[in-house]
């Protein structure tokens, strides 16, 4: 009896261990999408050594809009991204997604860097935009969207929209970054809770998710419970933090 009773105990167990972790994609369509906010949010991003704490490099400024729309007839999110470095405009985006999942259907980027990269998300496919004019994007380059993605560019974005319950919980979030040719599922989990000081008089009740991107790199995001807005980053990689910080 006593044996039966652990290994009913242990496959209990498994079941809860398993349970906690929420496959975030397009084809689960778990996002509370009502939970993002529209508008714009300005983030000063900086570098930190982590053994001098002393920040290293020039800041940027991020501004990221957020506003429902429409394409081609049909209810979108658009999001737009102008990135400021060296105080002039390195590099601007825009990019487009259903409504109702936050699948991609579109993205834009013109850097200083690389010039201008289009894609369209169609027909189980990331293909370079051949409509666009000045398009840099290798025409040739065809990504199988193996699983249902969401783009990762808006990460900060999408994580408004998670359903949040408790500390501990997990997400396996299906993510493709347009410059890479390979979807994936990562996991995020949420670590903890914490009131963020936004200022002398105010703090902001958050939580605080954590994604490992190697053994050795991770980034933490503080995001409100009552906007849902991401207000804080904090990553680390190669001796370095990196901040991420909402603008008021």
């Amino acid at each position: 009896m006593k044996r039966i009773t652990l290994l009913l105990f242990a496959l209990s167990l498994k079941t809860v261990l398993f349970a906690q972790v929420d496959t975030i994609d397009t084809k689960t369509n778990k996002l509370l999408i009502h939970n993002l906010p529209e508008g714009a949010a300005t983030y000063v991003v900086y570098f930190v050594d982590s053994a001098t704490n002393e920040i290293t490099g020039p800041s940027d400024i991020w501004v990221r809009t957020t506003q429902y729309s429409t394409f081609h007839n049909a209810d979108a999110i658009q999001f737009d991204w102008k990135w400021y470095h060296h105080d002039s405009l390195y590099k601007t985006v825009r990019d487009i997604c259903r409504k109702n999942d936050m699948a991609p259907l579109y993205a834009y980027g013109n850097s200083v860097r690389t010039g201008i990269r289009a894609y369209n998300f169609t027909d189980g496919y990331m293909v370079a935009a051949d409509t666009v004019a000045g398009n840099n994007a290798d025409a040739s380059k065809k990504v199988a969207l193996t699983v249902p993605v969401y783009n990762w560019e808006w990460d900060m974005e999408l994580f408004s929209t998670l359903p949040y319950k408790k500390v501990g919980q997990q997400f396996e979030i299906a993510f493709l970054d347009p410059n890479d040719n390979k979807p994936a599922y990562y996991l995020h989990t949420v670590i903890g809770t914490d009131e963020l000081a936004v200022n002398k008089q105010a703090k902001i009740k958050c939580w605080i998710l954590r994604v490992g991107y190697s053994a050795t790199a991770y980034a933490d995001f503080w995001i409100s419970q009552q906007s849902h807005e991401m207000l804080k980053m904090k990553g680390y990689y190669n001796g370095r933090y990196r901040y991420k910080v909402k603008l008021y």
